[in-house]
C-alpha cells in the first residue's frame, strides 16, 4: 500500500502534475474519456494536470511543448519512443526549473524509463489491462513485442501504480507480485452527470448500440451474424473508428444497405449521449476489457447492457441491472438474450432497482480525490 502522508504533509501546495499524451488519440477510446473525465475533475479540485497532446503539451494555461513532426511520427510508430521524447521535450521546456513534480503515463506502459530517474520528478502509472499479454487477444505482433518489453521496465519505474478495475490489479499483482506495496484499485466515476434522471422517453424500441474502436479482441465479427439472426425490427448503431467502419463495409455491407447497420464516426458527446439514451440495449461484443466505460455510460442512461463474461465487467453481473453471457456461447445464445432483454428499458421497476444501483457507485469527484490524494504521498 501506498504510505500515509506525513503529518505536516496535509497544507502543502499540491505538485504539478504532467501527464503523457499517449493514448489521447481517439475521441471515443476508453483512455481518452478517462482522461478527459479524471482532468475535469481534478482541475475542479484545485490541482488541473498539464496534458501532451498530440505532440505538444495542452492544459488550461496552454503550456506549448510542441514536438517536431519527425519526432512525432517517430513516437507515434514506436511507442517505446513516445514517453522518452515527450520527457526530454519537458525537461527542455522546463529549463533550470527545481520544483518537485509528477509525470503521469496514463495508458499502461508510458514512462520515460529508458532515461533513467530524474530526482525533480516523482512516477506515476495508470494501468488500464494487460490485454496484449492474453491469450488469443489478436493484437499485431509489433505491439505484443513492445508491450512486453514496456511493461515490466515501466511497473518497475514507477512510484505508484494506479489499476482502474479489481480485474486489472488482479492481473498486474499475478504477474508482477513484487508491486503489490505500490499498485492500488481506484476505479474509473461515473460518466454522465445525470445519472439521477435516467430518461426512457426517446426510447427506439428494439435498437442496439455498441461502442468500440477496432481491435481483433472487440467481437465485430458477431454482428453480422447476430442481424442476420434477430428479427429485421432489430437494428444496431455502432460508433467505431476507420478501422471497425471498414470492417463492416466489408463483413456486413447487406444490413447498411438494409438500413438495419448505421455506423457512426466523430460523434459529438451530444450525438453520443442521445444514442445511449434512445437505445433498448447496449451490446458489447469485447472478449477483454479493462474497465468498459461504454457499459457504464449506457447504464447512466437508463439503458440496461449485455456482455462477455470474462473481465473488469464481470464485477456488475450481480447487480441485476445487466446481462453477462459465456464467451463460448453461440450466436443463437446472443439472439435469445438480446430478445429477453430488449424490453428490459421499460420493465416495471428496472430502472428504480438502476438508480438504486448507480448511487452506490463512486463519482469522478471520488475518483480524483484518491488519485490527488495519491499524488501528494509521492511528492
Amino acid at each position: 500500500m501506498i504510505p500515509d502522508k506525513q503529518k505536516g504533509d496535509v497544507d502543502k501546495a499540491s505538485p504539478v502534475v504532467f501527464w503523457d499524451n499517449y493514448g489521447f488519440l481517439s475521441h471515443h477510446s476508453g483512455i481518452d474519456r478517462y482522461a478527459n473525465c479524471l482532468a475535469s475533475a481534478l482541475t475542479a479540485q484545485g490541482m488541473s494536470p498539464v496534458r501532451m497532446i498530440g505532440g505538444a503539451i495542452d492544459s488550461l494555461n496552454t503550456h506549448d511543448l510542441s514536438l517536431g513532426a519527425w519526432l512525432t511520427r517517430l513516437a507515434t510508430k514506436a511507442k517505446v519512443a513516445w514517453p522518452n521524447v515527450s520527457f526530454l521535450k519537458l525537461l527542455s521546456s522546463l529549463g533550470t526549473q527545481s520544483k518537485k513534480s509528477i509525470f503521469h503515463g496514463l495508458a499502461n506502459t508510458n514512462l520515460p524509463f529508458a532515461l533513467g530517474r530524474n530526482s525533480n520528478f516523482s512516477y506515476a502509472l495508470t494501468i488500464h489491462d494487460l490485454i496484449p499479454l492474453l491469450p488469443n487477444s489478436g493484437v499485431s505482433m509489433s505491439y505484443k513485442m513492445q508491450f512486453s518489453y514496456m511493461l515490466p521496465r515501466s511497473i518497475d519505474f514507477a512510484d505508484l501504480i494506479i489499476c482502474v478495475s479489481q480485474w486489472t490489479l488482479d492481473m498486474v499483482l499475478d504477474r508482477f507480485p513484487s508491486v503489490q506495496d505500490k499498485a492500488v484499485l481506484i476505479p474509473h466515476g461515473l460518466v454522465y452527470p445525470d445519472v439521477n434522471k435516467p430518461d426512457v422517453g426517446s426510447l427506439v424500441e428494439h435498437q442496439l448500440l455498441f461502442v468500440s474502436r477496432w481491435e481483433p479482441y472487440k467481437g465485430f465479427e458477431i454482428i453480422g451474424d447476430l442481424l442476420e439472426k434477430l428479427p429485421p425490427s432489430y437494428r444496431m448503431e455502432v460508433v467505431t473508428d476507420g478501422k471497425g467502419e471498414q470492417y463492416l463495409n466489408q463483413h456486413a455491407a447487406p444490413h447498411m444497405l438494409a438500413g438495419r447497420l448505421n455506423v457512426h464516426r466523430s460523434l459529438t458527446d451530444s450525438e453520443l449521449q442521445r444514442l445511449y439514451q434512445s437505445s433498448a440495449l447496449y451490446v458489447h461484443f469485447s472478449r477483454y476489457e479493462g474497465f468498459a466505460l461504454p457499459v457504464w455510460e449506457a447504464l447512466c442512461k437508463g439503458t440496461p447492457a449485455m456482455f462477455y463474461k470474462g473481465h473488469a465487467c464481470d464485477s456488475l453481473i450481480n447487480s441485476g441491472v445487466v446481462l453477462g453471457v459465456d464467451q463460448n456461447c453461440s450466436v443463437d445464445t446472443w439472439v435469445d438474450a438480446i430478445q429477453s432483454w430488449s424490453g428490459r428499458k421499460i420493465t416495471a421497476g428496472y430502472q428504480e432497482q438502476l438508480l438504486a444501483y448507480l448511487k452506490k457507485q463512486p463519482t469522478w469527484s471520488h475518483t480524483a480525490e484518491k488519485v490527488k490524494a495519491l499524488y501528494n504521498s509521492i511528492i
